[in-house]
């Protein structure tokens, strides 16, 4: 069994790196029996170690790796990677990858695989630091590519955008093994109480008194105890008000409350992004109160432009719903529009929405650097959290760091201001248009910014004004937006900004 688990992280791998299959893609398809664990962690950690694991295996070799056999480098990958950060006797490690190699190469290289992960093996057994110990001599850059796993000039792009000591900090993180992060629903937990119980659901009288967020806290908390009670650890997040952290699950779809739409899988960072937007809306709502007349009736309109696999459109559509039920809005209904260029993704949207019991989006196949006439003037609030070069979720995508070329970053950029050139248009006056990305450079956020406010002529909100003051010392709060970062707010790297369309 330990070889068709080694055979299946070794396909893995050979596909990522090789062959250029994004890695979460593959991981969807790993085979689900007592290994899938065990095959998941070790294909995803040889890929996010790939630089690492290359340096170690360079030096115990007598053969460059440019002219190896690229299943017996595979083969070494998977197996130095074992050797180097899991709990397995070194001795079976190098049995089986000697094992896998004889069946792949039918022997030619047993011999080299056995003295190279003997080799390495011996270093690791008398210092598990020995990588370091081997890079203390080189210059900065070199050394912390060769230690965090990441290409050089992604570590003097974080340098430049950063420092030497914090980039090291956010590579650490990268690297680090992360709870995953949900976004809990309190519409649909009621609902799923009532499930339960056969009956209407009431919280208790304390609960129910409670107001301003209070009682949503108070039923994640019940979610939390629930979720002890099956073994699985549960806490909340630190900035979003409905973030949950979740371990010791053995499958998402598994846990309590899946079904039902108790939760959702979101990034913590992406939540506070759309929690923005709805806080700007709610502001300018209460800016334009004596106007509440002119929308009687009428629609919230809003569009998220990028918007699978979905986790931002329903946790919008759940706010807004919240916001004109309450009165907040002055208006009667929502609708979302959800847009994106893949129709396999809107499949995928389109589930989330149903699941979350989500009924006022349309989803829709569309470009978003392609201007629509019909759309121009038409929304109240627009998500634009466009693609980008995703080094704020290297953590998640390891394979981003390989895939992304020095190139890409103005391209991307570029991009990014075509699709802001249309979202602009589509904004309604006094419309709310949110700029975000999961990245972590400043091209693609800081200057980006500044082209809507100077060149498509938006008022940019400071944020400060309508988030909680726990996020005003987020980096950038000063300049009016925030830039969340693995190192100091442990979430996915994230930058986040408004603006009001006079």
């Amino acid at each position: 069994m330990w070889m068709n688990a080694r055979e299946e992280a070794l396909k893995i791998t050979m596909g990522v790196l090789f062959d250029g299959c994004f890695l979460n893609d593959a991981l969807k398809k790993v085979s689900v029996n007592e290994h899938t664990a065990f095959v998941t962690r070790l294909s995803k950690m040889t890929v996010e170690r790939s630089i690492t694991l290359d340096f170690a295996i360079e030096k115990a070799s007598n053969i460059k790796l440019d002219k190896l056999d690229r299943l017996i480098l595979g083969i070494l990958r998977i197996s130095v990677c074992q050797l180097l950060y899991f709990d397995i006797r070194p001795a079976a490690v190098c049995d089986e990858a000697v094992k896998l190699s004889s069946k792949v190469n039918h022997g030619t290289y047993t011999g080299y695989v056995n003295a190279v992960l003997r080799n390495i093996s011996e270093r690791a057994g008398q210092n598990k630091n020995y990588i370091a110990e081997l890079t203390r001599s080189l210059p900065a850059e070199k050394r912390m590519s060769i230690n965090y796993s990441m290409p050089q000039w992604i570590v003097s792009l974080f340098i430049k955008e950063y420092d030497e000591k914090t980039a090291a900090r956010i590579f650490k993180q990268f690297l680090a093994e992360k709870p995953l992060c949900v976004r809990f629903s309190e519409k649909n937990y009621r609902l799923y109480k009532e499930k339960a119980s056969e009956k209407e659901y009431e919280p208790s009288e304390e609960k129910a008194s409670e107001k301003d967020g209070a009682l949503e806290n108070e039923l994640i908390e019940e979610y939390i105890l629930e979720l002890k009670e099956k073994g699985i650890s549960a806490r909340k997040g630190n900035y979003a008000p409905c973030a949950l952290y979740l371990e010791g699950y053995s499958s998402v779809n598994e846990i309590p409350g899946f079904d039902e739409g108790v939760f959702i899988v979101q990034d913590e960072s992406s939540q506070v992004a759309v929690y923005t937007a709805a806080k700007v809306f709610e502001s300018m709502q209460v800016n334009a109160a004596g106007k509440a007349s002119e929308n009687e009736g009428k629609a919230v309109n809003a569009l998220d432009m990028c918007a699978c696999p979905g986790g931002k459109t329903v946790y919008l559509a759940e706010l807004l719903e919240k916001m004109v039920k309450e009165g907040k809005a002055s208006r009667n209904k929502v609708k979302i529009s959800a847009r994106d260029l893949y129709e396999e993704k809107l499949a995928v949207l389109k589930e989330n929405c149903s699941r979350m019991k989500v009924d006022c989006v349309q989803a829709k196949k569309q470009d978003g650097t392609v201007y629509v006439p019909s759309d121009e003037g038409a929304y109240d609030i627009i998500i634009a959290d466009l693609p980008c070069s995703g080094f704020g979720v290297i953590g998640k995508k390891p394979d981003i760091k390989l895939r992304v070329k020095e190139e890409d970053i103005r391209e991307l950029s570029l991009l990014q201001r075509k699709i802001l050139d249309n979202a602009v248009r589509y904004l309604k006056k006094g419309g709310v248009l949110i700029y975000s990305t999961c990245t972590l450079t400043s091209l693609e956020d800081e200057r980006n910014a500044e082209y809507i406010s100077n060149s498509l002529k938006l008022n940019k909100t400071d944020l400060r004004t309508v988030l909680p003051e726990y996020l005003k010392d987020a980096r950038g709060a000063e300049d009016g937006h925030i830039r969340l970062d693995p190192d100091k707010n442990r979430t996915d790297g994230f930058f986040i900004s408004a603006f009001i369309k006079p």
